[in-house]
Protein backbone atom coordinates (compact mmCIF):
# COMPACT_ATOMS: atom_id res chain seq x y z
CA UNK A 1 0.00 0.00 0.00
CA UNK A 2 1.45 3.32 -1.05
CA UNK A 3 0.52 6.99 -1.07
CA UNK A 4 1.91 9.22 -3.79
CA UNK A 5 2.18 12.94 -4.48
CA UNK A 6 3.23 14.79 -7.63
CA UNK A 7 5.75 17.34 -6.35
CA UNK A 8 6.18 19.05 -9.73
CA UNK A 9 2.61 20.40 -9.44
CA UNK A 10 3.37 22.44 -6.31
CA UNK A 11 7.15 22.91 -6.41
CA UNK A 12 9.61 23.96 -9.06
CA UNK A 13 11.49 20.86 -10.08
CA UNK A 14 14.15 21.42 -12.73
CA UNK A 15 14.14 19.16 -15.81
CA UNK A 16 16.79 16.43 -16.04
CA UNK A 17 18.12 17.26 -12.58
CA UNK A 18 19.21 14.81 -9.88
CA UNK A 19 17.77 15.41 -6.42
CA UNK A 20 18.55 13.91 -3.04
CA UNK A 21 15.26 13.22 -1.26
CA UNK A 22 15.22 13.29 2.55
CA UNK A 23 12.10 11.77 4.09
CA UNK A 24 10.72 12.39 7.57
CA UNK A 25 7.28 10.89 8.20
CA UNK A 26 5.14 9.24 10.84
CA UNK A 27 3.05 6.08 10.75
CA UNK A 28 0.51 5.15 13.42
CA UNK A 29 0.83 1.38 13.91
CA UNK A 30 -0.76 -1.06 16.35
CA UNK A 31 1.52 -4.00 15.55
CA UNK A 32 4.00 -5.03 18.26
CA UNK A 33 7.60 -5.73 17.27
CA UNK A 34 8.33 -9.45 17.32
CA UNK A 35 4.69 -10.46 16.88
CA UNK A 36 3.75 -13.37 14.63
CA UNK A 37 0.87 -14.22 12.32
CA UNK A 38 -0.19 -15.61 8.94
CA UNK A 39 2.82 -15.80 6.61
CA UNK A 40 5.05 -13.88 8.99
CA UNK A 41 4.99 -11.07 11.50
CA UNK A 42 2.34 -8.37 11.04
CA UNK A 43 5.02 -5.94 12.25
CA UNK A 44 8.43 -6.97 10.91
CA UNK A 45 7.00 -8.39 7.66
CA UNK A 46 5.52 -5.00 6.78
CA UNK A 47 8.43 -3.16 5.24
CA UNK A 48 8.18 0.64 5.26
CA UNK A 49 9.51 2.19 2.06
CA UNK A 50 9.93 5.65 0.59
CA UNK A 51 11.15 6.97 -2.72
CA UNK A 52 10.24 8.76 -5.92
CA UNK A 53 9.48 8.17 -9.57
CA UNK A 54 9.37 10.08 -12.85
CA UNK A 55 6.35 7.94 -13.79
CA UNK A 56 2.95 8.59 -12.20
CA UNK A 57 2.60 5.62 -9.79
CA UNK A 58 -0.58 3.73 -10.67
CA UNK A 59 -2.02 0.37 -9.69
CA UNK A 60 -2.99 -2.37 -12.11
CA UNK A 61 -4.27 -5.93 -11.64
CA UNK A 62 -2.08 -8.91 -12.55
CA UNK A 63 -2.97 -12.51 -11.68
CA UNK A 64 -5.74 -11.23 -9.40
CA UNK A 65 -3.43 -8.98 -7.35
CA UNK A 66 -3.07 -5.21 -7.33
CA UNK A 67 0.40 -4.21 -8.48
CA UNK A 68 2.25 -0.89 -8.70
CA UNK A 69 3.71 0.23 -12.04
CA UNK A 70 7.02 1.39 -10.52
CA UNK A 71 9.93 -0.66 -9.20
CA UNK A 72 9.38 -0.69 -5.43
CA UNK A 73 11.40 -3.87 -4.91
CA UNK A 74 9.96 -6.95 -3.26
CA UNK A 75 9.19 -7.04 0.44
CA UNK A 76 12.44 -6.18 2.31
CA UNK A 77 14.41 -5.57 -0.90
CA UNK A 78 14.83 -2.09 -2.35
CA UNK A 79 13.70 -1.22 -5.84
CA UNK A 80 14.81 1.43 -8.30
CA UNK A 81 12.07 3.76 -7.02
CA UNK A 82 11.94 2.99 -3.28
CA UNK A 83 14.22 2.08 -0.40
CA UNK A 84 13.33 0.20 2.79
CA UNK A 85 13.69 2.37 5.89
CA UNK A 86 12.07 0.23 8.57
CA UNK A 87 9.09 -1.88 9.55
CA UNK A 88 5.77 -1.35 11.34
CA UNK A 89 6.83 -2.84 14.70
CA UNK A 90 5.91 -0.64 17.67
CA UNK A 91 8.79 0.35 19.90
CA UNK A 92 7.13 1.00 23.27
CA UNK A 93 4.04 -1.17 23.82
CA UNK A 94 2.82 -4.68 22.97
CA UNK A 95 -0.95 -4.14 23.22
CA UNK A 96 -3.19 -3.29 20.23
CA UNK A 97 -3.16 0.47 20.87
CA UNK A 98 -1.77 2.70 18.14
CA UNK A 99 1.66 4.25 18.52
CA UNK A 100 3.27 6.88 16.30
CA UNK A 101 6.52 5.65 14.79
CA UNK A 102 8.86 8.06 13.00
CA UNK A 103 10.78 7.17 9.84
CA UNK A 104 13.74 8.98 8.29
CA UNK A 105 16.14 7.90 5.59
CA UNK A 106 19.20 9.69 7.01
CA UNK A 107 21.34 6.56 6.75
CA UNK A 108 19.86 5.54 3.38
CA UNK A 109 20.26 8.39 0.87
CA UNK A 110 17.78 8.33 -2.02
CA UNK A 111 18.49 10.03 -5.34
CA UNK A 112 16.17 10.54 -8.31
CA UNK A 113 16.63 12.36 -11.61
CA UNK A 114 13.63 14.34 -12.85
CA UNK A 115 12.42 13.79 -16.40
CA UNK A 116 12.73 16.23 -19.31
CA UNK A 117 9.61 18.08 -18.08
CA UNK A 118 10.79 18.28 -14.47
CA UNK A 119 8.22 15.77 -13.23
CA UNK A 120 8.59 13.79 -9.98
CA UNK A 121 6.19 11.83 -7.77
CA UNK A 122 6.99 10.99 -4.14
CA UNK A 123 6.06 7.54 -2.82
CA UNK A 124 5.63 6.36 0.81
CA UNK A 125 4.09 3.12 2.03
CA UNK A 126 4.59 -0.55 2.83
CA UNK A 127 5.47 -3.75 1.04
CA UNK A 128 4.13 -6.76 2.88
CA UNK A 129 5.06 -10.38 3.37
CA UNK A 130 2.26 -10.70 5.92
CA UNK A 131 -0.89 -12.38 4.61
CA UNK A 132 -3.47 -10.93 7.01
CA UNK A 133 -5.27 -7.60 7.26
CA UNK A 134 -3.20 -4.63 8.40
CA UNK A 135 -4.39 -1.16 9.35
CA UNK A 136 -2.08 1.79 9.75
CA UNK A 137 -2.28 5.54 9.30
CA UNK A 138 0.16 8.04 7.83
CA UNK A 139 -0.63 11.37 9.54
CA UNK A 140 2.45 13.29 8.39
CA UNK A 141 4.92 13.20 5.52
CA UNK A 142 7.73 15.67 4.97
CA UNK A 143 10.15 15.36 2.07
CA UNK A 144 13.01 17.70 1.28
CA UNK A 145 14.46 17.76 -2.23
CA UNK A 146 18.02 19.04 -2.54
CA UNK A 147 19.67 19.43 -5.90
CA UNK A 148 22.58 17.00 -6.03
CA UNK A 149 25.96 18.19 -7.29
CA UNK A 150 26.74 17.20 -10.88
CA UNK A 151 29.26 14.41 -11.29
Amino acid sequence: MYVTKPVHMTHKVKPNTTYKVDFDFDIATNEAAGSFGIGGSPASSLHVKAGASIVDPQTYVKDGYNRLNIDHGHQKNDGKNTIRIGDLGKLHTTDKSYEIKNFKNESRPFYIKSDSKGQLWLVVGTDSGYEGITKYYIPRIKATLTEAPSK
